[in-house]
């Protein structure tokens, strides 16, 4: 019997240490000293030491030079202990998202789930609804620059349009048309301060809710001075790579969670207001993206999970899976307490303890 131990590539093989488990005529067995009969032979085989890499996904995924595989270290489920990541391969994940659990945490209003909504907002609200609108783009996708959109001072007058206090928009995506799209995210939720109510559910409720908050959101006062919804039209500079023009034929899309829609329906509408180009006020388009209204026409096709467009959610998750985890349970040593105080210096014990003398003073002979 032939005993294949070979593990990897550059460690020393079996044939090279033993040839043979059957002891040979230069290799005689030796008696076995220790457990079992006296008479019981042994015949030492060396395994080579297991070496691990420095990479756990190459140790998962195993060795397949010669046609042998390693053994896997870590044997588990192939879901990550963290929500919504699921293992496609050796060295790499995919982040999805959930919609009916999306659907249920934003819009619906728990007023004991408030906070936590909330936080959960700060964290990764502005990625999800990049997410999604890229999603919403089709197979062409979109690409996130590093950059952020930046105000353009250049466009306004000390005197006749000063500059605001609003500067920057949140993202640059572009499509392989090579066309620009400013994007300014609000994860407006149920949870909101100016909501504090749920969604509903309602199919003709839904439409009349999307469209009395397009009513609020476009209402003539609103646009009238920059805020940090209207600065989605401000002049912006262009990214490195692009020039002018293509700054001003970007699309200006304001991504918001909740139902907002003007026909009540389309997760897509459209508003017209004004901004600055060269020192002159020009009409421009505002695209408004709702997530909520584009999740449930997804759902209602029968889409239950869709994954995620950019690697900025899972890089988030990973960020926090080396920062928190779940708390391991201690060792028993470091569960052992003293079952005593410890004990004060001896001399004031025993100065304590001893009987008085004659003068008073304790007899500490």
């Amino acid at each position: 019997m032939e005993l294949d131990l070979r593990g990897r590539s550059g460690m020393p093989r079996p044939e090279d240490l033993m040839t043979s488990a059957q002891p040979t005529a230069d290799s005689q067995p030796r008696k076995h000293v220790g457990h079992g009969s006296a008479d019981a032979t042994h015949v030492p085989i060396i395994i080579p030491k297991r070496r691990r890499t420095a990479d756990p996904a190459e140790d998962e995924a195993g060795h397949r030079a010669g046609g042998r595989r390693r053994i896997p270290l870590h044997r588990g489920p192939r879901w990550s202990c963290r929500a919504g990541r699921r293992s496609e391969g050796s060295d790499r994940t995919a982040t999805i998202y959930r919609i009916q659990a999306l659907l249920r945490r934003f819009d619906e209003f728990d007023v004991s789930q408030g906070q936590l909504t909330g936080l959960l907002g700060l964290a990764f609200g502005e990625i999800l609804l990049l997410d999604l609108l890229a999603h919403s783009l089709g197979p062409v996708g979109a690409e996130l620059l590093a950059e952020r959109p930046r105000r353009d001072d250049a466009s306004f007058d000390p005197l006749l349009a000063p500059c605001p206090s609003v500067r920057d928009l949140d993202a640059w995506l572009v499509v392989p048309t090579r066309s620009l799209i400013a994007a300014e995210c609000k994860h407006w939720t149920a949870s909101s301060i100016d909501a504090r109510k749920s969604v509903p559910t309602d199919p003709d409720a839904l439409g009349i809710y999307a469209r009395t908050q397009w009513e609020a959101l476009t209402a003539p006062d609103c646009w009238q001075q920059w805020t940090g919804t209207t600065k989605v039209a401000l002049p912006l500079r262009a990214p490195t790579g692009f020039t002018a023009e293509d700054v001003d034929a970007a699309r200006r899309i304001l991504i918001v969670w909740r139902p907002v829609s003007a026909d009540g329906v389309s997760p897509l509408s459209r508003h017209t207001t004004t901004t600055l180009r060269n020192g002159v006020w020009v009409d421009v388009i505002v695209e408004v993206f709702s997530a909520s209204l584009y999740l449930r026409q997804l759902q209602a096709r029968g889409v239950t999970e869709i994954p995620a467009a950019f690697r900025q959610m899972a890089a988030l998750l990973e960020a926090m899976d080396a920062l928190v985890g779940p708390r391991r349970p201690r060792s028993r040593a470091s569960l052992r307490y003293p079952t005593e105080p410890p004990l004060p210096n001896r001399a004031i014990v025993e100065a304590r303890s001893a009987p008085a003398s004659a003068s008073g003073r304790p007899d500490t002979q």
